[in-house]
């Protein structure tokens, strides 16, 4: 079998982890796997990493429609057995360039349009612009039952989606390693929890709330220190609110780092306040660095949770009872060992790169089979 994965190139977040992990796995597996960018970026450099094999089609810019037929005839003659596609810009030009090929597409959706993009208008286009060509995708992959529900109800047939969970990266450990000098880099005393967070300083990860969370401990005497790991738009105006709200001292804003395992396993509760999350891969890591977890109510994270039992999930926007359970956590460290163990217990039986990629090989030899036996029906026909 021989798969071509699409992806736009320059996703850093979950969409990268899913490809990476599953490319690698299914490699391992003898299966021939080849992504395809449209910028060379992290992604490819990724792919390289980890001895995969990488296509860059680059585009000048987001409207270089050109790149379609060039894809097209490099379809034509890599003649894979399967397409899967990755993210609006590669859905988009993935299933036209595969019109004249007419190989068997799947289409991974990883999050919500709705809530990707900060600007209203952008959000509606990429939906259109996605909408569009969906009739091309012969089945859909969502990352959670939230996801797949979001998609029934904007006009997807229930049967051409499957859900199939995250795996935790092939490469994030599992095992206890030397912890993060960050208490030392940052002079944080070692008596004080670390309350931590992982992703993008976007507007769909509401560092806002964070910050009203961190807030309202310290106004409850509670001691702490916030960790802020990521990047983004937004970080200056973050960065400019925890100064407007007196929290130089408790909260640092760490930019992008490499050592997530390292910053989670020395941290106590890892916090989650998203306006939405398709998963939340984090919540693994998170797993494994064995801590415990506190998620807002939106997407994929209520599944995660409730099917590992490693923390609480609580309404979006609700700081007074986010800020209640980061102190009954805080006060119980029996509490902790419990949801720490119940987590590690749930990744290593449900989020496993193995399980994910069983799961979605067995998809494509089901569409593989199907598109089989639709051909053989076609010869078969009362006029042959």
């Amino acid at each position: 079998m021989k798969i071509m994965h699409i992806i736009g190139g320059a996703e850093k977040g979950g969409s990268r982890t899913h490809l990476i992990t599953l490319a690698k796995e299914l490699l391992n597996r003898g299966i021939k796997v080849e992504i395809v960018c449209f910028i060379d970026d992290v992604v490819a450099a990724e792919a390289r990493a980890h001895d995969i094999s990488v296509k860059v089609f680059p585009m000048k810019n987001a409207y270089d429609l050109r790149v379609i037929s060039k894809l097209s005839r490099y379809i034509h003659l890599s003649k894979p057995h399967l397409i899967h596609t990755h993210g609006v810009r590669a859905n988009f030009i993935g299933r036209l360039a595969n019109l004249g090929n007419d190989i068997p597409l799947l289409t991974t959706v990883h999050s919500s349009i709705r809530y990707d993009y900060g600007s209203a208008f952008k959000a509606r286009s990429y939906h259109a612009i996605d909408r569009m060509t969906r009739g091309l995708t012969n089945q859909f992959i969502a990352v959670s039952d939230a996801i797949a529900a979001e998609l029934i109800e904007d006009g997807i047939d229930a049967k051409k989606i499957t859900r199939i969970y995250n795996s935790l990266a092939l490469d994030f450990p599992l095992t206890n390693r030397a912890v993060s000098s960050i208490r030392q880099e940052l002079g944080i005393d070692a008596a004080i929890p670390l309350l931590i967070t992982v992703g993008r300083l976007e507007s769909v990860k509401n560092h806002r709330m964070l910050l009203d969370i961190f807030e309202l401990l310290k106004a409850n005497n509670i001691d702490y220190h916030g960790l802020i790991a990521g990047d983004g738009s937004l970080r200056a105006e973050l960065e400019q609110l925890a100064q407007e709200k007196g929290l130089n001292d408790r909260v640092t804003f760490l930019g992008f780092r490499k050592d997530v395992y390292q910053l989670l396993k020395a941290s106590d509760i890892f916090l989650l306040t998203s306006t939405m999350e398709g998963f939340g891969i984090t919540l693994l890591e998170a797993m494994a660095a064995q801590i415990p977890v506190i998620v807002t109510d939106v997407g994929g994270m209520p599944e995660v949770i409730r099917i590992a039992h490693n923390g609480y999930v609580v309404p979006a926007d609700d700081t007074v009872q986010f800020v209640a359970r980061v102190e009954e956590i805080l006060a119980s460290p029996e509490l902790s060992e419990r949801l720490v163990a119940s987590g590690y217990k749930a990744l290593q039986d449900n989020f496993t790169p193995e399980k994910f990629t069983d799961n979605t090989y067995r998809l494509y030899e089901k569409v593989l089979n199907e598109r089989n036996k639709h051909k053989r029906n076609i010869r078969g026909g009362p006029f042959n």
